[in-house]
């Protein structure tokens, strides 16, 4: 962040730094302004990043950009290929950094439930969790989960 807030290129007064925990900072963030720019480069466990992406979107205006950071991790990496299918047009990728265009699509309500409207759902459900070509055995269901379910105790 010291070259970023360094650069004669730095616009300062458009410009709010909001340093600190994601975990903390972001849910008790108030967002004054309409967001231009975000740049999504935080905390890399899950389900952090969503979370940075969760408190973010609905201040995204239309056209505005975000930017998501180290793609190549697998979790990052569904964010991103969610993102590509839901309100965002992808404008390029350079080495593990993704650029986004917000599009017009209608905001997906940030306090809703609504899952079956998302494409990137529609186009996946119903998973076949547990089917053997699909998920591997570890996976499935353990004997001990078995008998709980059934009402035994042995």
């Amino acid at each position: 962040m010291a070259k970023v807030r360094a650069s004669p290129l730095l616009k300062r007064d458009a410009v709010n730094f909001v340093a600190g925990p994601t975990q903390q900072r972001l849910p008790h963030h108030a967002f004054t302004d309409r967001l231009q720019l975000v740049l999504i480069d935080g905390p890399h466990g899950y389900p952090f990043p969503e979370l940075e992406y969760y408190f973010f979107y609905p201040h995204l205006d239309e056209d505005a950009r975000l930017v998501i950071d180290d793609i190549h991790i697998p979790i990052i990496f569904r964010l991103f290929s969610f993102l590509r299918e839901e309100m965002f047009d992808v404008l390029g990728v350079a080495s593990t950094t993704a650029f986004f265009r917000r599009n017009s699509a209608p905001l997906f309500n940030p306090l809703a439930d609504g899952w079956w409207l998302q494409n990137y759902n529609k186009r996946r459900f119903p998973l076949r969790a547990f089917d053997d070509d699909f998920t591997p055995a570890s996976a499935r269901p353990s004997a001990e989960f078995e008998r709980l379910m059934n009402g035994s105790s042995k």
